[in-house]
């Protein structure tokens, strides 16, 4: 018993250590700053913008990270999905190309990450809230950089934040670029997991057959236990290539976890609440999302409309986002396709198209001139 016990004092003594270190090395790596832009001189380059700011927005403080090469290129507002998945560190670490041509703004939103509050009241976790958010970052950022308008980018939930936006205040942006694009999402997740579900059973893959049935048929895009059912839907449709494309196996790690973890824009608090966030974001958000559908309340906006869908994407339905893009009625339109690549287009295997597009394709059409 006495061995025992020394073994137990000896672990749990050998844990705290372990635990103690990992959290000194990642508070050393989470300043909650951002590098400066610099030249090849290394000095910060005349005219540009890097830096962390927590302006309040619907009378709370909320994160905003804001970088861009030239302070007079175009506002770049990037909506992320989840709900409650900010997508700053993915941004920061995949697609840096687009400070080059646009002030770029990653944006945590109301309950999410850098802007969790723990003291948020939790009704404010609404559509039409965050809508209004919406609208006021925008606001912000046109005031902040003396612009006309700005352009808004949604990604998956997004994309559903993004249009709602637009729809309602198209006076504030130049265009609307959806990646991702939520169209029915109900019908999209009962098509999500018809996919797994057939995958699995192609493959007589009797873990995951039996982890679906046991959460079961989404009914309406909804499950009996939400939080759990959704990891392990989304598990498989990783699993089998519906998130990101053309790999035997995603390192999840690799993808995601690394990007977030070295992220320096975020302190230590704000990468445990990234985690907070993502439960509350679903928990308030998800069924709203699955009861007003963005094919019923927005089927004409008042700004050019750009689409990038992975013909692969198996969260947000290829099939149905085209079907809805098809009915929308906008003075322009565009839809582009990924066909190497599922819903994560701007980190998976089409990289360099999605920034042509963007850097490229976009301003050429638009022609803003800041």
């Amino acid at each position: 018993m006495k061995l025992i016990s020394k073994i137990i004092a000896y672990t749990t003594a050998i844990t705290l250590i372990v635990l103690v270190l990992f959290f000194g090395w990642l508070k050393s790596i989470s300043p909650g700053t951002t590098n400066p832009i610099t030249d090849e001189n290394g000095d910060t380059l005349s005219g540009s913008v890097a830096e962390v700011i927590r302006p309040e927005i619907g009378g709370i403080d909320q994160l905003l990270i804001i970088r861009g090469k030239n302070n007079n290129n175009p506002v770049l507002l990037m909506l992320h999905g989840g709900p409650g998945s900010p997508q700053a560190p993915l941004t920061c670490y995949y697609n840096k190309q687009l400070e080059d041509h646009y002030i770029v703004v990653n944006w945590d939103q109301r309950g999410a990450g850098g802007s969790y509050d723990d003291q948020m009241p939790l009704d404010s976790l609404n559509i039409n809230r965050m809508i209004e958010d919406t609208r006021e970052v925008s606001q912000y950022l046109i005031n902040r950089f003396q612009k006309e308008k700005i352009f808004i980018l949604g990604h998956s939930w997004g994309s559903y934040l993004g249009l709602r936006t637009v729809h309602q205040y198209p006076e504030l942006f130049h265009a609307y670029i959806g990646i991702g694009q939520v169209s029915n999402q109900p019908k999209s997740e009962e098509l999500s997991y018809l996919y797994v579900m057939e995958k699995a059973k192609e493959e007589n893959n009797k873990k995951a057959i039996k982890q679906l049935e046991k959460i079961g048929y989404p009914e309406n895009g909804l499950y009996n236990d939400m939080e759990k059912a959704m990891k392990v839907e989304r598990n498989w449709v990783m699993e089998y290539g519906g998130a990101a494309w053309g790999r035997d196996k995603i390192d999840f790690g690799k993808l995601f976890i690394k990007p977030l973890i070295f992220f320096r824009e975020y302190t230590v608090t704000d990468k445990i609440n990234f985690i907070k966030g993502m439960n509350v974001s679903l928990e308030k958000l998800w069924e709203p999302l699955m009861t007003q559908h963005l094919t019923d309340i927005v089927t004409k906006v008042e700004v050019p409309v750009y689409i990038l869908q992975g013909t692969h994407d198996q969260q947000t339905s290829y099939i149905l986002a085209k079907e809805y893009f098809e009915k929308l009625e906008a003075p322009e339109k565009h839809f582009i396709e990924f066909e190497n690549s599922a819903h994560l287009v701007p980190y998976n295997n089409e990289i360099d198209k999605f920034h042509k597009v963007m850097n490229e394709q976009i301003p050429n059409e638009m022609q803003v001139n800041e």
